[in-house]
């Protein structure tokens, strides 16, 4: 009839074998798309996660960094309070010599009927007074950079040469004698626990 549409049957008959080759290549073509696909996006995670540790470490190296610095610092701020607290100290060892000394020689020089020195124990009692002043100045730093407990040790301190340097001035230099030793322990004891203070803390 007009119009039909007749077929080799060689091309039937081979239909089946282009079809199934055509399906086995586009289903390997489809896999190895896939693995790509799959290996691009398990790249991807991958440099994702890499630059997140980056990150991530990049931040604790600054958080570290900024910590030691801190540390340094009020380490060094300490430093500087308790080396000037010491020296402080040293002043006031040297005004109780001084007024001790001035009262001393005055107690003498009235006992020998002469005229004594009040000037100088006037000059003595202000020397001493400034270095006092002067230390409690620095023990009230040292307690905030270093502590209360420090705080009260150096409060100690303070009131123990205070009552010593009353008794200087009220002539009793038999129990100023007897207490001197027992303070200048003391005054060694209280420096040796400043300086534990910057050892302790020392960040190096």
């Amino acid at each position: 009839m007009t119009g039909e549409i007749v077929v080799n049957p060689w091309v039937l008959t081979l239909v089946p074998f282009v079809a199934s080759g055509f399906g086995a290549y586009f289903g390997s073509y489809l896999k190895k798309k896939g693995e790509n696909l799959a290996s691009k996006e398990d790249i991807d995670d991958l440099v994702e996660q890499v630059r997140a540790v980056t990150r991530a470490t990049k931040e604790i190296e600054t958080k570290i960094s900024d910590e030691v610095w801190d540390r340094q610092k009020r380490w060094e701020m300490k430093r500087d309070v308790v080396f000037e607290l010491v020296r402080r100290s040293g002043n006031v060892k040297d005004a109780l010599t001084s007024i001790m000394g001035a009262y001393g020689a005055n107690t003498d020089s009235v006992k020998r009927g002469g005229p004594g020195n009040l000037d100088g124990n006037i000059k003595a009692a202000r020397e001493w007074n400034g270095a006092m002043a002067s230390f409690e100045e620095a023990s009230m730093l040292a307690e905030l950079i270093c502590g209360k407990e420090l705080g009260q040790t150096l409060r100690a301190f303070s009131l123990l040469a205070r009552e010593l340097v009353v008794k200087v001035m009220q002539e009793r230099h038999e129990e100023v004698n007897n207490e001197l030793a027992g303070f200048v322990q003391r005054m060694g004891l209280m420096l040796a626990e400043v300086r534990k203070e910057i050892v302790a803390d020392n960040p190096s």
